[in-house]
């Protein structure tokens, strides 16, 4: 984690500064507009995409009871909040307020995927908590631990290829931002899971192994910092590796090889090491 100020928490401060105000102008240059978004409040769980959040956030202020026609609404951040950065990819969370006529009626918690682009930091993900004050969102009952039970649940659903208890792992409607040299692209959690399908299918079997985690829960939200090292141990045979051409006079040296690949997230995993493996030769 990074305790210095990092310029994407200036984009994540300045998007939901916006974010619960009628009168505010839509942020649409912090955003990458087809990432997912989701607000949970009350019983009521939100997921669209980052284009359509503001107008779902601002609903939520316009329902509540304090809330007039002429009323001035403000979203205010709380100090401290925390960043986590890896090469061009950065997630941050923090906590706000929402004030009605000089009322806080809310408090909130956001977690933030960031995506460094030619345009400099974007938001590639949101997820926020609502609760009516902001020290109910301390005085949760959710632990790291169970966050993190559902990481690992979804990484050992993927080594035993139960796409089903993957699928079950995945909030409904949700989905996922992937930095590629190109850009990036979004998918819905159903065709992430095709397309890890298709890779294990020609490629082997994959492993994944977590370090240095840290997990962060306010309220029913929590933010799980993932880095990870990806193992795909691929079959093997006299002429060809994985469909990779074995150097005349040579033979393989790994029975079966394992080809190392250094990620950061598990946003990461489906297409990095597809095009990973498809630049490597294996000796």
């Amino acid at each position: 984690m990074n305790a210095e100020k990092h310029p994407a928490q200036d984009v994540a401060e300045a998007y939901v500064s916006s974010l619960f105000v009628p009168a505010a102008p839509i942020r649409l240059d912090c955003i990458l507009p087809s990432s997912f978004g989701v607000i949970q409040h009350q019983s009521q769980v939100i997921i669209t995409t980052l284009e359509g959040l503001a107008s779902k956030s601002i609903g939520i202020v316009e329902a509540m009871p304090s809330y007039k026609n002429n009323s001035t609404v403000e979203t205010v951040i709380k100090p401290g909040p925390m960043t986590w950065m890896y090469d061009d990819i950065a997630a941050i969370l923090l906590e706000f307020v929402i004030i009605i006529d000089g009322e806080e009626v809310l408090g909130g918690a956001g977690a933030f995927g960031m995506l460094k682009t030619d345009s400099g930091w974007m938001i590639s993900g949101i997820e926020s908590a609502l609760q009516p004050s902001t020290q109910e969102l301390h005085s949760t009952s959710q632990t790291p631990e169970g966050a993190l039970h559902r990481v690992e649940s979804f990484i050992e659903h993927l080594k035993q290829h139960d796409w089903s208890g993957m699928i079950a792992d995945c909030l409904p409607g949700g989905g996922i931002t992937l930095s590629r040299v190109s850009g990036y692209k979004t998918l819905p959690f159903p065709d992430l899971i095709e397309q890890l399908k298709r890779i294990l299918s020609q490629r082997g079997d994959l492993v994944e192994e977590l370090h240095d985690v840290e997990i962060k829960v306010l309220g029913n939200l929590a933010l799980a910092w993932t880095p990870f090292t990806v193992s795909l141990e691929a079959e093997i045979n006299m002429d060809t590796n994985d469909n990779s051409p074995v150097p005349a006079g040579r033979s393989p040296q790994l029975n079966p090889p394992v080809i190392q690949i250094s990620g950061d997230v598990i946003h990461e995993l489906a297409e990095s090491v597809q095009r990973d493996v498809d630049m490597m030769d294996i000796d």
